[in-house]
């Protein structure tokens, strides 16, 4: 493969709004700041009230058990969460994609690895011709484009109902599909990235971070019913978890801006939950949705393990920092399997991310090996092999 089609090329931002999803040149929205931002220096505030905030909770916790007043709204009851009434027909089946990149080479790698779905950023303002193109890319390798919406960190979120003209074009039986087959007709829209990180919005005492969340309810609902009434076969995802936080501050916040026209439109509720602790995470937010009355799945649209073969890595999300491929792909496996076994909370997952950003070695930043192959294109080992074999079965 040439070297200048690894990595998506700072051309692919200029394209009217079009933003790249593939990490090393990914802007302020995209998922790698989100991680890289964790450890910038001036973050200790955030850091101390989380922590503070985690042993009141738990303080509050050890009271409600030992008699207190009952669950408040938001709380967490595991055993509620896991009994949600599933919809006519049974909850469907794990769907497994990618987190990918407008590199020109993607489109084939993404079918070497089996998978059918790819997720990847644009603006609010990205136009029905300019996605075209990409949609056809991947459409001719049977991959459907699943777009995620994103916009500056710390800012409210913009007018989003311009999306619906995604929905009428690229949608089943929308206009673009005339006259062809719409087999990889978009299904879901998602709105925003991690917005409910502190990395973005602040900490949830903050007036600002509810601010924050109240805006992105009310623009989410706006845009749930444009695409709605563009083509009922589309929907929006809303980011809703607890992130840093691990309070329901964001999901509160958003889905009382919301409304019930977010909570009955919406295709389903966000989260990414890095790290072996996925299944507590989801659990605690399973919890707080509940409590306001939303049992859909989540969507997992970004998930992952880094590994450069055995190489120490600077951390990795409480996984070992020393993974080999093999090891990595058996953690993988095991982790997927599990989400895939428990419907009711996970309707699907992506991978972050399709390559490598940097070449074996070549530093120790664990944002840069969380890819599904090598910077080159090549094969990580057990890792890959994990993905194939995981792709095959939950198409």
């Amino acid at each position: 493969m040439p070297a200048n089609a690894r990595t998506t090329d700072e051309s692919d931002n200029e394209r009217g709004g079009v933003i790249s999803g593939q990490r090393e040149h990914v802007p302020a929205a995209g998922p790698g700041r989100r991680r890289a931002a964790r450890r910038r220096p001036g973050r200790g505030r955030s850091v101390l009230v989380g922590t503070v905030v985690a042993v009141v909770l738990g303080i509050v916790a050890a009271v409600l058990l030992l008699g207190g007043a009952g669950p408040g709204a938001g709380a967490t009851d595991v055993a509620e969460t896991r009994a949600a009434t599933p919809p006519p027909g049974g909850w469907p089946r794990l769907q497994l994609g990618v987190v990918g990149s407008q590199a020109p080479q993607a489109p084939d790698e993404i079918h070497a690895l089996g998978a059918h779905v790819m997720r990847d950023e644009f603006t609010a303002g990205t136009t029905v011709e300019q996605l075209a193109p990409i949609v056809d890319a991947l459409a001719a390798r049977g991959i459907r484009l699943q777009p995620l919406v994103g916009w500056d960190d710390g800012t409210p979120a913009p007018d989003l109902t311009a999306v619906a003209r995604w929905a009428a074009a690229f949608g089943p039986g929308g206009t673009h599909w005339a006259g062809r087959s719409d087999a990889t007709a978009m299904t879901d829209i998602e709105l925003g990235n991690e917005n409910a990180f502190y990395y973005k919005s602040g900490v949830p005492d903050d007036d600002r971070y509810h601010a924050l969340a109240r805006a992105y309810g009310a623009r989410a609902a706006d845009a749930a019913r444009a695409v709605h009434a563009a083509n009922p076969a589309v929907g929006v995802l809303v980011e809703l978890e607890s992130a840093d936080s691990e309070r329901s501050t964001w999901i509160d916040d958003t889905l009382a801006a919301g409304g019930p026209d977010l909570v009955h439109l919406m295709h389903g509720p966000v989260i990414h939950p890095y790290g072996p602790d996925w299944q507590a995470k989801i659990d605690r937010d399973r919890g707080f949705l509940r409590a306001r009355g939303v049992t859909a799945p989540f969507f997992v649209t970004e998930w992952g393990i880094s590994s450069d073969d055995g190489a120490d890595l600077s951390d990795n999300y409480d996984w070992p920092t020393d993974l080999t491929y093999d090891r990595a792909g058996a953690l993988l496996r095991t982790a997927v399997t599990a989400m895939a076994g428990e419907p009711d909370r996970v309707r699907q997952v992506l991978l972050y991310q399709v390559f490598d950003q940097r070449d074996p070695g070549e530093d120790t930043d664990r944002e840069h090996y969380f890819g599904l192959v090598r910077h080159d294109g090549s094969d990580k080992g057990g890792y890959t092999a994990a993905v194939r074999d995981l792709t095959g079965r939950y198409p």
